[in-house]
C-alpha cells in the first residue's frame, strides 16, 4: 500500500493573490509569501516513520541511498464548479490522501477551499497549471540504529509502531503549481441557475466571456460579484506579481468586462505560458530552483522486508494493530463533513454582509449565521484535532460538539425565498404545464419518492440549495423549480425539453 502525505502551505513558499472583485474596501492587490510554522509536521526526508492512525511523524528506522527517477512533465487543466474536496486535492499534491481528517492538520487549506469552491450560491471556473520534475526515491534499504535496536536478534519489539510508525516516507514528489480561480457569487440560488443557463462560462473561451455576461439581466449583473484568485506553490512568486494590475481590484458582473476580465486574461496567460517557462529545468530538484516538495509518499513496513545480517526483518508487530474501528472512521468522516459545512456557511455570511445590499432584518439574520458558524467551526477544529491525535476520544468529542453547537437558519444565506425539504414533505401538489396542461396530483413522501402521479420523468424529489428538484428514474434532474412565486406556487424548467415550463400548485 502506498500513502500520500501532502504538504500544501507547509515548509514551502506560497504566493497568493486574492482580488476581491466586488469588495469596495480594497484598493490594492495582496501578494503574500509564507513559510508555515507547522514545520514539525513535515517529514525530514526519505525514510522517516509515519503513524497512519494519528498521522504523526516518527523516528527514522529505515534509510537508503537517494536516487531521482522519472522525467519532467507539464499540464494545464480546466474545471468548472470545483467542489471543496477538489480544491483541497488541487492544492495538496493531487493524490488521494485517504484520511480526510487531515484537513485539520494542514494550515489554511480548509479555509482556502471554503473561499474558492463553488456552492449553491456560486459558480467557479478554474485553471490549474502544474510542472513536475523527477521524484526522489530510496534504494538499498537498510535499518538505522533505531530500527536495529527495535529488532534485535530478528525479533521485532512490540513498541515498534510507537517509535517507528507503521509506514515510512518512500518517495518525495517535486513540482510547482499555479491555481487560478474565478468565483461568481450570487444573491440567491435562483440567480445562479439563471447565470448558468445564460452564460457558457469557461476559461477555454475566455475571450467570449465578457460578451456572454453583458447579456445577463441587469438585476443579476448589479447584485452579483466576482473574486479572482491566483495561488502559486513553488516557482518564483515575484513573477506572478509582475502580471497584476493594482488598479483592478473590484467589480460586480456589470463591471466585469472592463475591470475584472483584463486581470483574468493576464493571469490565465501567465499560467499557460510564463509560469511553466519560469521554472528551472534542473534534473536534480534539490537545487531548489523553483521546485517545492509538494507530496510525500509512504509505504507500509509490512510490505518492505529487509535483510539485517542473517535476519529477514519486517518492522511490524501483530500486537500493535490499527486502533481505528468503523465507528471512529465514521465519526472522522462526519466531523470532516460538518466542518466543511460550517466553513462554507461562514464564508457565505461574510460575503453577504460585505458585498450585498441587505435590509435590517436580513442583516440581523445573516449576522447570527456568521456568529454561530464561527463558534461552531472553532469547536470543530478542536474535535478534528482530537480525532486526529487521540482517535479513541473522537466519537465522544463529536457527541459533545453536537450538544454545544449553535443552531442557525441556513435559509438566511439566500436573499430570495429559500425552500427546505420540510416545506414540501408530506404535502400534495397539482402538477402541470405552464401553458395550462394538467398532468396530475403528486405527493412528496418523506423518503424522497413521488406518490400518486409518478412516471419515468417524475420519479423522486429533493430540495437542494433552496430549490425543489424532480428527478427521473435514472436519477437525473427532470424539472428544476427555480422560480418561487410563493410557498404555494412554483415554476420551473423541464430539463429534457428546452422551453418547456412546469408549475406546481399546493393543494393542502
Amino acid at each position: 500500500m502506498t500513502r500520500s502525505i501532502r504538504s500544501p502551505f507547509l515548509s514551502l513558499v506560497i504566493a497568493a493573490l486574492a482580488l476581491s472583485c466586488g469588495d469596495s474596501n480594497s484598493n490594492k492587490s495582496d501578494l503574500t509569501g509564507e513559510i508555515s510554522g507547522q514545520a514539525l509536521r513535515i517529514p525530514n526526508g526519505l525514510g522517516q516513520g509515519f503513524e497512519s492512525d494519528t498521522q504523526t511523524l516518527k523516528a527514522n528506522c529505515i534509510s537508503g541511498d537517494t536516487v531521482y527517477v522519472g522525467g519532467s512533465e507539464a499540464d494545464v487543466s480546466y474545471s468548472q464548479d470545483v467542489t471543496f474536496d477538489q480544491v483541497i486535492d488541487s492544492i495538496s499534491g493531487g493524490a488521494n490522501i485517504g484520511a480526510k481528517i487531515n484537513i485539520f492538520d494542514v494550515k489554511g487549506a480548509a479555509e482556502f477551499a471554503s473561499k474558492q469552491a463553488s456552492d449553491d450560491f456560486s459558480s467557479t471556473i478554474t485553471l490549474i497549471s502544474t510542472a513536475s520534475v523527477k521524484k526522489a526515491v530510496m534504494t538499498n534499504l537498510k535499518l538505522t540504529k533505531i530500527g536495529q535496536f527495535l529488532s534485535k536478534g530478528g525479533v521485532v519489539a512490540d513498541t515498534v509502531r510507537k517509535n517507528c510508525g507503521d509506514e515510512y516516507v518512500s518517495q518525495i514528489n517535486y513540482s510547482a503549481k499555479l491555481f487560478v480561480n474565478a468565483k461568481f457569487r450570487f444573491a440567491s440560488p435562483q440567480d445562479k441557475l439563471e447565470f448558468k443557463g445564460s452564460a457558457n462560462v469557461s476559461l477555454l473561451g475566455i475571450g467570449e466571456l465578457g460578451g456572454q455576461i453583458s447579456s445577463l439581466n441587469e438585476k443579476i449583473k448589479s447584485s452579483s460579484t466576482v473574486t479572482i484568485t491566483a495561488h502559486q506553490i513553488g516557482g518564483n512568486p515575484e513573477e506572478l506579481g509582475k502580471v497584476l494590475d493594482d488598479s483592478i481590484v473590484s467589480c460586480t458582473l456589470a463591471q466585469f468586462e472592463t475591470k475584472c476580465l483584463p486581470m483574468l486574461q493576464a493571469v490565465v496567460r501567465y499560467a499557460r505560458e510564463d509560469f511553466p517557462r519560469s521554472l528551472a529545468n534542473d534534473p536534480i530538484p534539490t537545487s531548489a530552483r523553483g521546485w517545492a516538495e509538494v507530496l510525500y509518499m509512504t509505504d507500509k513496513y509490512s510490505d518492505t522486508p529487509l535483510i539485517d545480517g542473517d535476519n529477514l526483518i519486517v518492522l511490524s508487530n501483530e500486537k500493535e494493530k490499527s486502533i481505528i474501528d468503523q465507528e471512529m472512521d465514521a465519526a472522522r468522516s462526519e466531523t470532516n463533513a460538518e466542518y466543511q459545512r460550517q466553513l462554507v456557511d461562514y464564508q457565505r455570511s461574510v460575503d453577504l454582509l460585505r458585498d450585498f445590499t441587505l435590509d435590517s432584518a436580513q442583516r440581523a439574520n445573516i449576522t447570527n449565521v456568521q456568529t454561530s458558524t464561527l463558534a461552531n467551526r472553532n469547536l470543530l477544529s478542536k474535535v478534528g484535532e482530537t480525532c486526529l491525535k487521540t482517535p479513541l476520544k473522537c466519537v465522544s468529542a463529536l457527541q459533545d460538539y453536537k450538544k454545544a453547537a449553535k443552531l442557525y437558519d441556513s435559509r438566511a444565506l439566500s436573499t430570495a425565498y429559500c425552500m427546505i425539504a420540510e416545506d414540501v414533505m408530506g404535502s400534495s401538489w397539482s402538477f402541470g404545464a405552464k401553458n395550462g396542461g394538467f398532468y396530475g396530483d403528486m405527493r412528496f413522501a418523506a423518503d424522497g419518492t413521488i406518490l400518486n402521479y409518478r412516471n419515468d420523468s417524475e420519479y423522486t424529489w429533493a430540495v437542494k440549495g433552496c430549490i425543489l428538484r424532480l428527478y427521473n428514474s435514472a436519477g437525473f434532474p427532470s424539472t428544476v423549480f427555480d422560480t418561487i412565486h410563493s410557498k404555494n406556487l412554483l415554476e420551473g424548467n423541464f430539463v429534457q425539453l428546452s422551453g418547456q415550463k412546469h408549475v406546481l400548485k399546493r393543494l393542502d
